[in-house]
């Protein structure tokens, strides 16, 4: 239950061609039935172009939860600037040998949409 109090992660792994999709599907966990009755939270997330948004499918439970940190695999260019719904975000960190991208201190509603772009 702790878990669901805590600030998430979001993990990308960016395929041959830059791109990535998924999708986050969230209740309270302990009631049943919540997808028939409606009772949950979905996103779908969609990364191309350097850019990573996620769209909110449905919005039928309120997560109250943050992304803090997003890690994004694959990446083949170099990173020096980060927006997070069109605001500059300086608290990154890019990784040359291992491809790597680490953005950290979001504090970015779950249960709203989100777009993050870098170059």
């Amino acid at each position: 239950m702790f878990s669901r109090i805590k600030p998430m992660g979001l993990i990308v792994a960016l395929n041959e061609n830059s791109q990535a999709t998924g999708s986050l599907f969230w209740d309270d966990g302990e009631s049943i039935d919540t997808y028939e009755k409606g009772q949950y939270f979905e996103s779908s997330f969609d990364v191309k172009n350097n850019q990573l948004t996620a769209t909110v499918v449905h919005s039928g439970y309120n997560p109250n939860l943050t992304y803090d940190q997003i890690t994004v695999y694959g990446l083949s260019q170099s990173v020096s600037r980060i927006t997070v719904n069109g605001a500059a975000h300086t608290d990154f960190s890019y990784n040359a040998s291992t491809k790597v991208l680490k953005i950290f201190n979001l504090s970015a509603q779950v249960g709203a949409s989100l777009t993050v772009s870098w170059s």
